[in-house]
């Protein structure tokens, strides 16, 4: 279980959009090449040479993009991307260099990078200061030495790249992301970062990385393909409509629900978690420690336990409200994490009355629109939940690479 949202939910993107094309990659005529609402002049072909230096890495680039409006006034993308200028005749060589993550000093401009790949690539990451915060503080990751960015020549107080790489305690593997800001794609800069976040994970000690890429932007596939990723799972994020009531849960005899704040035993929950998700790519084998760090965000009354008297729980689902995601209507989203069932009780009819659980406390609390996130479950679950009235919103495939 993903006992704080895993690396595709934290608005960091995992690769560039295009695997790092320019958005400028449509057709060109006069000079211009038009895309996303932008006009960009192109005065001639971009080149890049990489060197390695010790643990960093130099990517010296000709700038030589102008990014205008492509009508009289600057939509608010078109001003994002626009604030950096290139107007010069000439081509001019810019050097640049990635550095450790400072936590407390890039975060802002760490959410500003973000804000700018999402408003390009389209999509639906959550890249408020706080989930960014909230990534800082995963269990076993420090963000000063698994983590760097690279700052916009002349302008350090602006981002244009970002990676990261998390190996969670109990982990044999390690999560890996690249973002880089759409008017400094196709410089080498993912290829460099990307090269830098799996040598760190092979230092701590990793057997494979992971990291996803979106199912909308195939070339993000084939850029890691050609680095030697493989697909192995998906992350699927789906949606309830508001208008829909959820019925009410019937479990099989002899089983019943108790929430966590009913139990209140750190131990409990954190095998529940690691026995639900067993097996499930995405999700991450957890320690009472690794979620003492997270209790004071947990909703007690929101996290259900299913029990088989008298065993130990064999199930968990849990309903979150997200600030962050009030998507204009003043009031928190609600999400589902997907119901987790340990192997012995997958093939029983658990999964569809615990997620139902969870819908109607998110209900009670006020919640309209319910979303719901599902790291590597297979296309039957996924089936089951869409009969009960939830809708696709967003999949990415999760690329694996062996160490």
């Amino acid at each position: 279980m993903d006992a704080v949202r895993s690396i595709c939910s934290n608005g960091v993107c995992c690769l560039p959009r295009d695997g790092g094309r320019p958005i400028n990659g449509g057709g060109v005529r006069d000079g211009v090449a038009r895309r996303s609402g932008l006009a960009v002049c192109r005065r001639e072909r971009i080149f890049s040479e990489e060197s390695a230096l010790g643990g960093r890495f130099e990517v010296k680039i000709r700038a030589t993009d102008a990014i205008l409006p492509s009508h009289s006034t600057i939509n608010e993308v078109g001003k994002l991307l626009s604030d950096r200028l290139l107007v010069n005749d000439e081509p001019r060589e810019v050097g640049v260099t990635s550095r450790p993550v400072r936590p407390e000093e890039d975060t802002p401009r760490l959410v500003a990078l973000l804000a700018a790949v999402a408003a390009v690539d389209g999509e639906d990451e959550d890249a408020s200061e706080e989930a960014v915060r909230e990534t800082m503080a995963w269990p076993g990751h420090d963000p000063r030495r698994d983590r760097w960015v690279v700052e916009e020549p002349g302008r350090p107080d602006r981002l244009i790249a970002h990676s990261l790489v998390w190996r969670g305690t109990q982990d044999t593997h390690a999560d890996i992301a690249v973002a880089v800001h759409p008017a400094w794609r196709r410089r080498g800069l993912g290829r460099a970062l990307l090269e830098r976040a799996i040598e760190r994970a092979r230092d701590l000690g990793a057997t494979a990385v992971r990291t996803y890429a979106d199912e909308g932007h195939p070339a993000a596939a084939m850029f890691l393909h050609r680095h030697g990723f493989a697909p192995v799972a998906a992350y699927t994020e789906m949606r309830f409509p508001a208008a829909r009531v959820p019925a009410p849960p019937v479990f099989p005899d002899g089983y019943r629900v108790r929430t966590y704040g009913e139990v209140q035993d750190l131990p409990l929950l954190a095998r529940t978690m690691t026995a639900a998700y067993s097996g499930l790519w995405g999700h991450h084998a957890v320690s009472p420690e690794d979620l003492t760090p997270w209790l004071p965000a947990l909703r007690p009354d929101g996290v259900f336990l299913l029990f088989d008297e008298p065993s130990d729980a064999v199930g968990i689902c849990r309903g979150e409200l997200r600030e962050s995601r009030a998507e204009g209507t003043g009031k928190p989203m609600g999400y589902v994490d997907a119901p987790g069932i340990v192997r012995t009780r997958r093939d029983e009819d658990l999964y569809i009355p615990l997620l139902l659980t969870a819908m109607r406390w998110l209900r009670a609390q006020g919640i309209g629109t319910i979303g719901l996130e599902s790291w590597g479950d297979d296309e039957d679950t996924l089936q089951r939940y869409r009969e009960i009235g939830f809708t696709d919103a967003r999949r990415a495939i999760s690329h694996r690479f062996d160490l």
